[in-house]
C-alpha cells in the first residue's frame, strides 16, 4: 500500500476491519470472506505528526508498525545516484530496444548535485525521459538533461567528517534493519554499549525505532 497515510479514516477503518477480522465482503455481497494477508505499506509524511493530529488511526497504525524501515531521501545518501541513475536508464532503454553507453561523467556530475524534491521516482522519471533520445552506444550527456538539473549548483565536496558520519548512519541503520529495531541487539552487533548507540543516533539524527 502505497502513501498509506493519504487514506481516507473510513478507508482506514475499513482497512483496520480486515486486519482484526481477518474477513472481507464483496462488491455488493452479504457474505464474509476470510482473508489472510501480509501488509506492506509506505509513506512519505510524518505519521507521529498525523497520530499526534488524529488524522491517522493510532490503532491501525499499530496494526501495521510491526517492523519500521525508514528510507532516507535520495539527497542524503547520492552516493546510491550514480547506481539507480545507470539502472533506471538502462530499464528505459531496454524498453525501447536500445543499449546506451552509460552517464557522462558531466550529466554524473548534475545529477549528484541537484537536491531532488521528488525523491526516487522523480529520478526514474527524468532518466525515462532522458531515454526517449538516446540511441545505441550513446553517453547520456548533461545537455540531455531538464534545465532544472543543468541550473543545479555545484556540489559541495564532503568533508572527512561528514563522509564519517555518513558511514556511521548507514551501519547504524543496516545493525538496526538486521535486528527488526532491537537496540540492544545492535548494539551488541555493533561492538559498542546501548547507551552509547543511543547517544550516537541522537547525535546522528537516527530515530529510536521503539519510538516510530
Amino acid at each position: 500500500l502505497d502513501e498509506i497515510a493519504d487514506m481516507t479514516p473510513e478507508t482506514q477503518a475499513k482497512l483496520l476491519r480486515v486486519l482484526q477480522e481477518g474477513e472481507v465482503y464483496r462488491l455488493g455481497g452479504q457474505r464474509p470472506h476470510p482473508a489472510s494477508v501480509r501488509v506492506i505499506s509506505a509513506t512519505n509524511r510524518d505519521l507521529d505528526a498525523m497520530l499526534h493530529e488524529g488524522t491517522f488511526r493510532a490503532d491501525l497504525f499499530h496494526r501495521i508498525a510491526d517492523w519500521v524501515v525508514e528510507l532516507p531521501p535520495l539527497r542524503e545518501r547520492r552516493a546510491d545516484i550514480p547506481t539507480l541513475a545507470a539502472h533506471f536508464l538502462a530499464a528505459a532503454c531496454a524498453e525501447r530496444g536500445v543499449r546506451p553507453a552509460g552517464v557522462s561523467r558531466a550529466a554524473l556530475e548534475l545529477l549528484l548535485a541537484y537536491p531532488w524534491p521528488g525523491n526516487i521516482r522523480e529520478l526514474q522519471r527524468e532518466m525515462a525521459r532522458a531515454a526517449l533520445f538516446l540511441e545505441d552506444s550513446e553517453l547520456l550527456e548533461s545537455s540531455g538533461l531538464k534545465p532544472a538539473i543543468r541550473a543545479a549548483p555545484p556540489a559541495a565536496p564532503p568533508t572527512l567528517r561528514s563522509a564519517l558520519e555518513e558511514t556511521e548512519r548507514r551501519a547504524i541503520r543496516c545493525a538496526l534493519d538486521d535486528c527488526r529495531g532491537d537496540v540492544t541487539a545492535a548494539a551488541e552487533r555493533l561492538g559498542i554499549g546501548r547507551s552509547t548507540l543511543y547517544r550516537r543516533m541522537g547525535e546522528l539524527g537516527l530515530r529510536d525505532p521503539a519510538l516510530a
